[in-house]
């Protein structure tokens, strides 16, 4: 915590239990990282400990995905997540894209 190197990404998979992650450079499987990012413009920051459980290479971008693995989400944490999936899901169905 607090220690290491700074990384941006962007999250484009989100679930309960992980989410993948755009970087432009390689994380080796087993590392930890600590992410902070917002559901909302209008939440605060979430922060949680995530395991990189996959590495590939984008080729189209030559980007790397990360799979992680969420580690000690603590029930409000869980808890906005799952709003945030089901509001995504509502807004997908009014479109008809669900």
């Amino acid at each position: 915590r607090d220690s290491g190197d700074y990384v941006r990404g962007s999250l484009t998979d989100i679930s309960r239990s992980g989410a993948s992650l755009i970087v432009d450079r390689e994380v080796k499987r087993g590392t930890f990282l600590e992410l902070r990012f917002r559901l909302s413009s209008a939440a605060s920051p979430l922060v949680l400990v995530a395991e990189v459980m996959r590495s590939s290479t984008i080729e189209t971008t030559k980007k790397i995905s990360l799979g992680l693995r969420f580690h000690g989400v603590k029930p409000e944490e869980d808890r906005a997540i799952m709003e945030f999936i089901n509001r995504r899901q509502t807004e997908r169905r009014n479109r008809g894209l669900a």
